[in-house]
């Protein structure tokens, strides 16, 4: 079972700026004995700017930066689910996002976005380790009656590992997923 609490708060700098900071607490607890196995908490700091670049369409680029204070209480029962006190973790991202309204009154959206994140592990036998990720995603949604609204989307994940990754997680340090959905 996995628990998240969040405080956030955005601030408009500008017409086309924002920033957002954010505080989060999560906990993995164990589904059945409700005993808690680890906790995170991370803060997390990131900027938003917007170009207009016709009347229907936006274009959105948000690099942000995020620290992960981790502590694993019992080991997971699953062998290297987590490594015992190792996630300590700085996360380096962006994410650039089209934005294009069509349709009778502006009901339907067209996201495509692509992404990248970087991740820095800083304690214990994972110091070193870096995990990077890239994503490309694909979300359409239209607004039918206000009470009616249909998504679809499409994300396609590929992650790889430096070689110290490659080592602490062997099979896990690479691979590629894709995710769909309709709602």
């Amino acid at each position: 079972e996995f628990r998240m609490a969040m405080l956030a708060m955005e601030i408009g700098l500008t017409e086309s700026w924002t920033t957002n900071v954010s505080y989060e607490f999560d906990k993995l607890m164990d589904f059945y004995k409700g005993e808690a196995l680890y906790n995170a908490k991370a803060p997390t700091l990131s900027i938003r700017k917007m170009w207009q670049m016709m009347k229907k369409t936006l274009i959105t680029a948000e690099p942000r930066l995020r620290y992960a204070s981790t502590q694993t209480l019992k080991q997971h029962p699953v062998a290297g689910a987590f490594f015992d006190d190792d996630g300590d973790n700085m996360q380096l991202s962006s994410t650039l996002t089209l934005i294009h309204s069509f349709g009778p009154e502006d009901r339907g959206l067209l996201m495509p976005s692509m992404g990248f994140m970087r991740t820095q592990y800083l304690r214990d036998d994972a110091t070193g380790r870096i995990d990077y990720l890239l994503t490309a995603a694909l979300n359409t949604s239209y607004q039918w009656k206000p009470w009616l609204g249909t998504q679809v989307f499409a994300n396609f994940g590929h992650k790889f590992a430096n070689s110290k990754g490659e080592r602490l997680t062997g099979a896990g340090s690479k691979y590629d997923v894709w995710d769909f959905g309709l709602a």
